[in-house]
């Protein structure tokens, strides 16, 4: 395992990604962006890809984009809008995490995200096991 470089800020991170169907980020984000900043040397980096503001997307959600970019002029977040990641931006991105907060609206947690806990990453998840609607009681 890579040792986790030394830091003065405590960077809590959340990857809205392209905002598919179970994610709820600004549920979260809303959230974070009042707890995150009363905390000694912390910060809430959120990361968001573009399509999310573009009508002709798949995942066009329209709300999202305006409200991160109103939570970044008021200081709360440190809102970086970029397409996906390659391999060693993915790197750099978890090298700067102190703690990872999954954004789904569910308990479904993409298995490709476990890793990031093998790399010394701390991750905040629902605590429920299983939804309704996932056919597990």
């Amino acid at each position: 395992m890579r040792r986790r470089p030394s830091r003065d800020v405590f960077t809590v991170g959340v990857h809205a990604k392209s905002v598919r169907a179970n994610m709820a980020p600004l549920q979260v984000i809303d959230v974070l962006a009042e707890v995150v900043p009363g905390l000694a040397d912390a910060r809430l980096r959120v990361d968001v890809h573009p399509e999310v503001a573009d009508p002709a997307a798949h995942c066009f959600a329209p709300e999202v984009l305006p409200r991160l970019r109103e939570l970044a002029a008021r200081g709360l977040v440190d809102l970086r809008v970029h397409d996906y990641f390659e391999d060693d931006e993915l790197w750099a991105y978890l090298q700067e995490l102190t703690c990872r907060c999954c954004r789904t609206g569910s308990a479904l947690i993409r298995a490709g995200w476990r890793p990031a806990s093998t790399w010394g990453r701390r991750c905040a998840r629902p605590r429920v096991a299983s939804t309704p609607n996932n056919g597990r009681a």
